[in-house]
């Protein structure tokens, strides 16, 4: 690709090797504009750390199978999303203060029912409340539970700055 002429990096060598497996499966290349522009609002916002909405974004956009997620600003819509998801789903908390949800309870696995969802949500929100009064508490997403037999969750945590700065070269190179 001459896109990438003289560019290196974890950002050219993530490009290059998810559009070959994409053309070798035979899907189409990422979309690096559009990962990169979801990137680029968090960076110019002042912020390295993508919320979960942007990093499924941002992964998406590579190629990387993410599960269907709603962000939603209620409890009430929380309880709406999750009923046309359909059940089991996961229910987490979205703020930019907390980064790690568990440790103030912002995360409900499993719920089964409307009410089980409105009940988690209003939980999170005293919780958030009691744990940190300084935390803004933009809303929730909602998720279909996956289950799947011997699978793990992989969380992946990185300060992203210089990478998306290599991102946003290589984009404003293709243009």
């Amino acid at each position: 690709h001459e896109v990438f002429a003289g560019q290196h990096g974890p950002v050219r060598d993530i490009v290059v090797l998810n559009t070959a497996a994409a053309l070798v499966v035979g899907g189409a290349a990422p979309d690096l504009a559009a990962g990169v522009a979801r990137a680029q609002q968090a960076l110019d916002s002042g912020r390295e750390l993508l919320n979960e909405p942007e990093a499924k974004t941002l992964l998406s956009a590579f190629g990387i199978p993410v599960v269907a997620t709603r962000t939603v600003n209620s409890v009430a819509h929380a309880a709406a999303a999750a009923a046309e998801i359909g059940f089991p789903v996961v229910l987490k908390i979205l703020s930019p203060q907390i980064s790690h949800k568990s440790d103030v309870g912002g995360v409900a696995l499993n719920l089964q029912s409307v009410d089980e969802v409105r009940r988690a949500a209003e939980r999170m929100q005293q919780r958030v409340g009691e744990l940190r009064p300084d935390a803004v508490l933009d809303g929730f997403t909602v998720q279909q539970m996956v289950s799947r037999p011997r699978a793990h969750e992989l969380i992946v945590g990185n300060r992203v700055r210089q990478v998306l700065n290599k991102a946003r070269k290589t984009k404003t190179a293709a243009n």
